[in-house]
């Protein structure tokens, strides 16, 4: 019984060990994409997607585990789709930024304060053939938290980024819809539904 003390003794500090090195699981991804929606086929030859130049439009203050700007470009790639034969559209991001305000330094007892705040502005512009104006819609999306400067601030982001991600998606579809909507190319009928008819007797 004492051989097995003096071993359970000796094992503690390597499983201690062991289990600080592990660390925090990583947090899963908070926006998983848009590819499973409804795409919002338009009636042009090409879709493209713009970012904006670098500066403060495409600003990012770390900690930023989900940055917005990526997002955008996805979703602009994944529920924008050409259904036609000419013309193009143009998504252009016109502003996708993360930025940090410390509102509170902090002290011994207290830990300081910050805001995050997330900017998200899009413009769809439909152009004709040989580049004749069609019409826009364009959608923005600003979202602001506060909270303490204690180690949360990375969660505190990317939570703010989906939130504003889900806005974005609701509200630029809301403006495609009511102000492109002859452009809008509805879904193919499905195969119809055909009978069969019963033997007789």
């Amino acid at each position: 019984m004492a051989d097995i003390g003096r071993r359970a003794a000796l094992l503690a500090p390597l499983l201690l060990g062991a289990c600080a090195t592990d660390g925090p699981a990583p947090l899963p991804p908070l926006v998983e994409g848009y590819a499973h929606l409804t795409q919002l086929r338009l009636n042009v030859r090409e879709v493209v997607v713009e970012a904006p130049q670098p500066g403060p439009a495409r600003r990012l203050d770390p900690p930023a585990p989900v940055n917005p700007l990526v997002e955008m470009e996805r979703m602009g790639r994944e529920r924008l789709t050409a259904a036609g034969s000419a013309g193009r559209a143009v998504f252009a991001i016109e502003q996708a930024s993360l930025t940090r305000e410390r509102l509170s330094e902090g002290s011994i007892l207290f830990s300081g304060e910050e805001r995050a705040t997330v900017v998200l502005r899009g413009r769809l512009e439909v152009e004709g053939p040989e580049g004749a104006p069609g019409g826009f819609a364009s959608a923005e999306v600003r979202r602001a938290a506060t909270g303490p400067l204690d180690g949360t601030e990375a969660s505190r982001a990317a939570t703010l980024v989906r939130r504003a991600m889900e806005d974005m998606n609701v509200e630029l579809e809301f403006q495609i819809r009511r102000n492109l909507r002859p452009f809008l190319v509805t879904a193919p009928p499905g195969p119809g539904v055909t009978a069969e008819p019963l033997p007789r007797g």
